[in-house]
């Protein structure tokens, strides 16, 4: 990580009108957000914060409370570093201070969803902050011009444990109670019972850099079949937990860990 990088809340119209034009330039095609209305959630339970160097907005991380079942949480709805500053952990560093943030205010869990294809994400969400996955949401916005469906994984971060799981670091896959899903043959996507109820854990294939893949064919591949296998599992009350790199020979893969729900409780 940089050394110059300082992660600080932001509230005031100068701070959100720098932070509303990085994210324009994040994602061009998403809708404008009120300043009036940052403002207002950043004072009543919200958390917005900004990766500055030297003074200079590059990253930034924007939440809001939320409300079901009695239960009041966080939603995180966007994190994002300008392009020349990713890959130097200030990400990681936007949703430590969240945590932190978010404790002192009296939050016990941070919600939200991301792209299950997407590797870096992943890892730094279950990976490093050690937050789970237990619904896949199929068509979750509307539809873009690539036509890919906008499927999501809904994360439950559980704030008030400060460590991450690592246990995914002591799998053995040569043993039997491991699961490793085959992604050679993508159309055969259904799980097989009587192997999976013998599992301890669950691996399942992502591309290494699903971004940099031009195919349609290639992408609506890895979305239909791994929708296929989260949906199972998922349902089967599996949870999604870490993120494995380059463990394997074939780089161009990484695996997803899933474990019982009900073994974790």
């Amino acid at each position: 990580m940089i050394h110059n990088v300082e992660i600080r809340k932001v509230n005031t119209y100068k701070e959100l009108k720098n932070l509303a034009k990085l994210r324009k330039a994040l994602w061009p095609d998403d809708g404008e957000v009120a300043l009036d209305h940052m403002k207002f959630i950043a004072a009543h339970g919200g958390i917005i914060l900004g990766a500055y160097v030297k003074d200079q907005c590059v990253g930034y991380l924007y939440s809001f409370p939320g409300y079901q079942q009695k239960q009041v949480y966080l939603i995180l709805q966007n994190i994002g570093v300008r392009s020349d500053y990713r890959q130097q952990k200030i990400g990681e560093a936007l949703m430590k201070r969240l945590q932190l943030e978010a404790l002192e205010l009296g939050y016990d869990e941070i919600i939200w969803t991301f792209e299950p294809l997407e590797s870096i994400n992943a890892h730094l969400y279950l990976h490093k902050m050690g937050a789970v996955v237990t619904e896949y949401l199929i068509n979750c916005y509307e539809n873009n011009q690539s036509k890919l469906p906008i499927d999501r994984f809904l994360a439950h971060w559980n704030i008030t444990h400060t460590q991450s799981s690592h246990l995914a670091e002591q799998l053995d896959t040569s043993i039997n109670h491991t699961y490793m899903i085959d992604h050679k043959n993508r159309t055969q996507d259904q799980l097989e019972p009587e192997i999976l109820n013998k599992s301890t854990y669950v691996l399942i294939p992502i591309p290494s850099n699903f971004s940099t893949i031009r195919s349609n064919k290639e992408t609506h591949s890895w979305r239909f079949f791994t929708r296929s296998i989260f949906h199972q599992l998922l349902h089967l009350n599996w949870e999604v937990f870490d993120l494995l790199k380059n463990r394997f020979s074939d780089e161009s893969i990484y695996y997803y860990v899933a474990r019982k729900t009900e073994d974790y409780l």
